[in-house]
């Protein structure tokens, strides 16, 4: 292959990889204050039943951990092609 195709490739291919990990840390921070809040019993004095306000913010942390397992197997698959094209 190319020196400067095969640089290019890399090239993108770390861009893609930058993205998923700012995506990754902006679900991590996400996840981490819905947590943080569920564990501390804040709940901005809703009327709204605690019990309801509490199973709702379980669900959203069970999406966002799956959300994170999705792009945590994202990012290896980046690294595997990466590594593909280093051994071209």
């Amino acid at each position: 292959m190319d020196t400067n195709r095969k640089s290019d490739l890399l090239s993108y291919q770390n861009k893609t990889f930058d993205e998923l990990y700012i995506i990754n840390t902006l679900i991590q921070m996400t996840k981490s204050s819905c947590s943080e809040k569920e564990f501390k019993g804040v709940y901005y004095g809703t009327t709204k039943d605690k019990h309801n306000l509490s199973i709702e913010r379980n669900e959203y942390i069970t999406m966002l951990t799956l959300a994170e397992d999705r792009l945590s197997r994202l990012m290896q698959l980046c690294t595997s092609v990466e590594n593909m094209i280093s051994s071209l």
